[in-house]
């Protein structure tokens, strides 16, 4: 069966902005900008925990090409959540620019199996456009 698509208004915080679309079910597409905050952090753990409801196991993609940077605190409770949702996140593939996030993206990747770093975005793009085209297809199949 194929659900409707989950829709998440965009959050605008004080120093940064993120949105979140859901492209099939179990692909998340996170696009955030400006400075990640623990408010940012806690409305992609939401919409991601919305995901993980419908679809049990869920490929994240994060476009932090235009973040520039975040704070450890924020950085340190997604962490925490990555560790605790483990079982229910098959990859999540991150792209970033700022030597800043890269350096957090390090750090991510060194706690977390399942992380897969980016620096270009085409590479990126295709490994979306790929689950993307999985997912609908694993849907096809069940429907």
């Amino acid at each position: 069966m194929i659900l409707p698509l989950l829709r998440f208004p965009p959050f605008e915080g004080k120093r940064g902005r993120a949105s979140v679309e859901f492209p099939a079910d179990g692909v998340v597409s996170i696009k955030a900008s400006g400075h990640a905050d623990l408010e940012m952090i806690q409305y992609i753990i939401h919409a991601c925990e919305a995901a993980i409801t419908r679809s049990d196991t869920i490929e994240i993609f994060h476009d932090l090409g235009d973040l520039q940077s975040q704070d450890p605190q924020a950085r340190d409770s997604y962490l925490e959540w990555g560790e605790r949702r483990r079982p229910h996140i098959f990859r999540s593939h991150v792209f970033v620019r700022s030597p800043m996030v890269a350096a957090a993206l390090a750090i991510a990747r060194l706690k977390l199996d399942y992380v897969v770093g980016y620096t270009d975005a085409s590479s990126f793009e295709a490994a979306k456009r790929e689950a993307i085209f999985k997912r609908l297809e694993q849907a096809k199949k069940k429907a």
